[in-house]
């Protein structure tokens, strides 16, 4: 059937061939175009493309993506084509041997050459100070719609639902400490977390003795804690108390144990809610006054990353120390 001529119908040369329809239709796509199935896997290829131009299809296709990590491979196709090549989409992702990835966002000035070494240097710092005089501060939010449990068992071809009664609009703030011996102190739930809710926690933390003369209090560098209008007034109040202030580099919050005992409280909720849905007021509290101490100190040890400073000359640890 080879040797019929184009202009037989497809209906005609199956008849005549004794092959169905499709098979027809097939070969006559190959006499058509030699790039179609042109390889014993089959499918329309790029043979027309030699090694040289296969190379430079992968350095203009790394080349768009590390302009514009965030391009759709739509994008990608269309960019690819002004320059020459036909490709799919399919293609761009098998011949790069890529998948869909979920993207880590990075921010720029954490790795600047100054902040890194303010990095290095409060490793320094903090692995030459007597962690029980250590204070670590910073705020969270809880919202009832993000601490709910995400998964669980069902049929594969049937939905789980649950029925709750339980309002989703249930949120809350609040500003937490934290020492090497696991002692915490909370403040009370509230809307916001602003610079005078911040200074206002510290403030009834040294009235209660959770923070006394020669601790030293750890912040990040958010507003609410560098904010103007109560910058002053917070230095007064830590150096009328001998109490000393100490801030983390920049985006560096792993640095911070704190944040650790934010996830541990989050993930315990979410883990362990029902669907009576037990009061998250309540169960946020109820968690906070029972995170074992080893958990805590655990949590320390891995942000702060112990090192031997003392094996470090003289020289290094002076620049490092004015870096602070």
């Amino acid at each position: 059937y080879a040797n019929l001529s184009f202009s037989t119908s497809i209906g005609k040369a199956s008849v005549m061939a004794n092959i169905p329809a499709h098979v027809i239709k097939y070969h006559r796509k190959k006499l058509i175009s030699s790039n179609y199935h042109c390889k014993q896997h089959g499918g329309d290829r790029s043979s027309h493309l030699t090694q040289e131009e296969r190379v430079l299809l992968a350095e203009s296709i790394l080349d768009i993506f590390k302009k514009e990590p965030l391009l759709t491979l739509d994008h990608v196709k269309i960019r690819l084509e002004n320059y020459g090549f036909k490709v799919t989409k399919s293609s761009i992702l098998k011949d790069m041997n890529w998948t869909y990835k979920k993207v880590e966002y990075k921010q720029h000035l954490k790795y600047t050459d100054f902040n890194l070494k303010r990095y290095f240097a409060f490793l320094l710092w903090v692995n030459t100070t007597n962690w029980d005089k250590l204070v670590f501060m910073d705020e969270v939010h809880f919202s009832s719609r993000d601490m709910r449990k995400q998964r669980s068992y069902g049929h594969r071809s049937e939905t789980v639902s649950v029925t709750t009664k339980t309002s989703l609009s249930v949120s809350f703030s609040m500003s937490c400490m934290v020492r090497f011996n696991g002692d915490l102190y909370t403040s009370s739930y509230r809307s916001t977390n602003d610079q005078f809710n911040s200074l206002q926690f510290i403030k009834d933390a040294i009235e209660q003795q959770y923070l006394c003369s020669g601790d030293t209090l750890i912040l990040d560098n958010a507003t609410v804690h560098l904010a103007a209008e109560t910058h002053a007034d917070l230095m007064a109040t830590l150096q009328s108390h001998g109490i000393n202030i100490h801030f983390l580099p920049a985006y560096s919050p792993e640095l911070n144990p704190i944040e650790r005992v934010f996830g541990y409280v989050k993930n315990f909720v979410r883990l362990n809610r029902t669907q009576k849905e037990c009061d998250l007021t309540f169960m946020v509290q109820f968690i906070f006054r029972r995170i074992p101490e080893i958990t805590i100190k655990k949590f320390f040890m891995s942000c702060l990353r112990p090192w031997y400073a003392e094996e470090l000359d003289e020289e290094t640890k002076s620049i490092l120390k004015n870096l602070q």
